[in-house]
C-alpha cells in the first residue's frame, strides 16, 4: 500500500501539482493499492509514523518541506513538482529513499547521490482539437491557464495586451485558474482589466472536460510564466490544437516547434514576445496556420502514469537523473 501525504488545501485551490496527485490518488484508491491523505503540516510526524506502522510506502509532497516541516523519522519517498531550494534539499534529500519528480529538469537539479524516478504527468483523452464555428469578425479569443498569481504574471499580460491590441479587432481574454492562492494579486488583476477596458473573464476549473472546453474555444494560449517546471496547461492547450505563445521554460521546447504550432521566446526576450503578439492579433491567419499544424505532446494517459508511479515507489525502474542536454 502507498500512502500519498500532502498538505491540506484551501477550498478552490488547484494547480498542475494537485491535479497530478488527484489523478494518481484516485487510481490508487480504486485499485486498492493506496490512498491520498491531505493533512495539516503539524500532523505530518504522527501521520507518517502511523502509515509506517501499517507497513505502507510513504510518499510525501515536497510542499511539506516548503512549508517548514522537518523530515519525518520513517523512510519516505519525496514527490517533487519543482526543485527544492538548497537549504531544504540538504535537510530532506539525504533522508529520503528516492525522489519522484514530474519533469526531467527537476531531476537535473538533484545530487548524483539521490535515487530519482521521473514520472511525467499524463494527458486526458478529452484534450483533442475541437474548433467551434465562428464568424470572421468574431473577437480573437486568448486564454491564459494557471493560478492567478505573481509567478504566472497575468497582470503583465494585461499590460501587454493594452499596448499591442489592434484598434479594429475585438479581443477577449479568459484567465483560467484559482484566485485563492494569491487573493490580493487576483483582485489587482480584476481591477486592472477593468481599468484597461480589456474584455477579461475569470474562471476556476479543475474538471478536465471543462478545462478542455475552455481551451478548445480559444484561438491562442499565452503563458507569461518564466518558471515552469513542466507546464501541464500548455501541454493540454497544444493537445487541443491551440497555438501557444510562451517563454521557453518547463518542457515547452519539447512540444512547441517555433513558428509552426506556437512561438517560443528566451526568458529575457519580452520585446520579442510582445512583437509577436502584436503580429498575431493584427493578422489572425497566423493562428489558423498554427492550428493546422497542431501536434499532441507525446505524453501517456493517467493509467500509465499511475503504473510508473507505483513501480517507482516500489523501487522498480528507478533511474539516475537525466544528463543535461
Amino acid at each position: 500500500m502507498i500512502a500519498l501525504l500532502e498538505p491540506a488545501r484551501r477550498d478552490g485551490q488547484c494547480s498542475g501539482g494537485y491535479r497530478f496527485q488527484d489523478e494518481i490518488g484516485r487510481r490508487l484508491l480504486t485499485s486498492g493499492r493506496g490512498r491520498q491523505l491531505p493533512l495539516l503540516p503539524s500532523a505530518l510526524p504522527a501521520a507518517a509514523e502511523a502509515a509506517a506502522a501499517r507497513g505502507e510506502h510513504l510518499v510525501l509532497d515536497g510542499l511539506f518541506a516548503a512549508l517548514g516541516c522537518l523530515p519525518p523519522s520513517p523512510p519516505y519517498h519525496l514527490l517533487l513538482h519543482t526543485p527544492l531550494p538548497a537549504e531544504l534539499a540538504a535537510a530532506w534529500l539525504p533522508r529520503c529513499r528516492s525522489a519522484l519528480v514530474t519533469a526531467p529538469g527537476t531531476a537535473r537539479t538533484l545530487p548524483d547521490s539521490t535515487r530519482v524516478a521521473v514520472v511525467e504527468p499524463g494527458l486526458d483523452p478529452c484534450f483533442v482539437p475541437h474548433p467551434l464555428p465562428r464568424s470572421p469578425d468574431a473577437p480573437i479569443r486568448l486564454i491564459c491557464v494557471g493560478a492567478i498569481t505573481r509567478t504566472k504574471r497575468q497582470l503583465e499580460l494585461l499590460e501587454l495586451l493594452a499596448a499591442v491590441r489592434p484598434a479594429t479587432r475585438p479581443i477577449g481574454l479568459r484567465l483560467l485558474g484559482d484566485t485563492v492562492a494569491d487573493p490580493d494579486y487576483a483582485a489587482a488583476t480584476t481591477r486592472r482589466a477593468a481599468e484597461l477596458g480589456i474584455d477579461c473573464a475569470f474562471a476556476c476549473e479543475s474538471e478536465p472536460r471543462n478545462v478542455a472546453a475552455h481551451l478548445q474555444a480559444a484561438d491562442l494560449c499565452v503563458s507569461m510564466s518564466r518558471s515552469e517546471s513542466f507546464g501541464m496547461a500548455v501541454a493540454e492547450a497544444l493537445a487541443c490544437g491551440v497555438p501557444v505563445l510562451a517563454f521557453a521554460t518547463g518542457q515547452f521546447a519539447a512540444w512547441i516547434a517555433h513558428e509552426r504550432n506556437g512561438w517560443l521566446f528566451a526568458l529575457g526576450d519580452h520585446a520579442g514576445l510582445a512583437a509577436r503578439l502584436a503580429i498575431l492579433l493584427a493578422d489572425p491567419s497566423h493562428l489558423l496556420r498554427a492550428r493546422s499544424l497542431a501536434r499532441r505532446p507525446p505524453l501517456p494517459d493517467w493509467n500509465a502514469v499511475t503504473e510508473r508511479f507505483v513501480a517507482a515507489v516500489q523501487q522498480d525502474h528507478l533511474t539516475d537523473p537525466p544528463l543535461p542536454t
